[in-house]
């Protein structure tokens, strides 16, 4: 019997919490999507310009939508925090 498998299985699953991250002299420790140097700051206004985070994606293809979405719902805490 051979396996069958569905979109869903094929999915990977994403830890959003490691998706935001500062690092000392990257970005001047503001934090950023992680593996990027695409600050919090800059999908905040990016997304008050009235660009979308699949736009955002389309100009950033190295993104995520994951990053995106869990960078814009967590701004206000996180830049706070800085």
């Amino acid at each position: 019997m051979e396996a069958k498998f569905s979109k869903l299985a094929m999915q990977t699953i994403t830890d959003i919490s490691t998706l935001i991250v500062r690092t000392p002299g990257t970005c001047g420790g503001r934090p950023r999507i992680a593996e990027t140097r695409i600050t919090v700051q800059y999908i905040v206004n990016e997304i008050k310009a009235g660009v979308t985070p699949e736009e955002i994606l389309e100009d950033k293809p190295h993104l995520t939508l994951a990053g995106i979405y869990r960078t814009h719902l967590t701004s206000k805490k996180v830049l706070q925090a800085s």
